[in-house]
């Protein structure tokens, strides 16, 4: 098997992830009815308290999951730069150039493995950009959700 055989990746994660007892995560089945509800203002205030804070809950837990999915990512993106570091430096010596800099774009953009994992670390990083965005708005969310859950709490026993 070729050291850059990205299925290689899939075997030696699933080792790792084996050894330490990662739960498997998966999005809660209901996340896009919840998205929905949250978009109709009616239904936000028909909501109480108990759902509003059920609903951060799923969408905690499914804030969760993206962040799993970001782990991944990221060390995909590290597996993806480390296997074009070794590429380039196997082939460091046969490339002309003026200094390191040079070389090594050179070997990037012209080593068909190079330039092939190079076009899948950019593709990994930009869904890790968007997943990481989410999240964040994820987070921003259900903090709201939260306060939001208390506040109507509050006012139900102050009345």
């Amino acid at each position: 098997m070729s050291r850059f055989d990205e299925s290689n990746f899939d075997v030696e994660s699933s080792a790792i992830m084996a050894d330490v007892s990662f739960p498997r995560l998966r999005p809660p089945s209901n996340v896009q009815a919840i998205m929905d509800d949250l978009s109709d203002r009616s239904k936000i205030k028909s909501l109480s308290p108990n759902d509003i804070r059920e609903y951060a809950i799923l969408l905690a837990a499914y804030n969760f999951y993206l962040c799993s999915e970001e782990n991944k990512l990221r060390s995909y993106v590290a597996w993806c730069e480390g296997n074009i570091k070794h590429i380039v430096g196997l082939n460091m010596a046969e490339v002309d150039g003026y200094g390191f800099h040079e070389k090594d774009h050179k070997i990037r953009s012209c080593e068909p493995n190079a330039a092939a994992l190079s076009e899948k670390k950019i593709s990994a990083e930009i869904k890790l950009n968007q997943l990481s965005f989410l999240g964040q708005k994820l987070q921003f969310l259900i903090e709201s959700l939260k306060g939001m859950g208390y506040e109507k709490a509050r006012e139900r026993y102050t009345s």
